[in-house]
């Protein structure tokens, strides 16, 4: 999704959980997050970029922000899993 395609999602989600179409929620109590598994290259060529920590961005657009979270960049950690059979 593009970054049309996400302002469009922010509009619709926005109307959604609001009380009412006269009454949308203040912007500043709603957050995006865009989760992908590879780095989203057009979607980083096409609006103002920063990394935030490994594997995770911010994308500006306007007064917009977008939190990116790249899956594939995330910082490995090992898990152990108890069996409690």
């Amino acid at each position: 999704m593009g970054p049309q395609g996400i302002d469009r999602t922010y509009v619709n989600y926005r109307k959604q959980v609001s009380p009412s179409p006269e009454e949308l929620l203040p912007e500043a109590e709603i957050h995006l997050y865009a989760v992908c598994s590879r780095f989203p290259h057009n979607l980083a060529n096409s609006a103002d970029w920063r990394p935030v920590q490994d594997g995770v961005y911010e994308c500006r657009r306007g007064s917009d922000a977008i939190r990116v979270v790249v899956l594939g960049e995330l910082p490995k950690r090992q898990t152990t899993r108890r069996c409690t059979c």
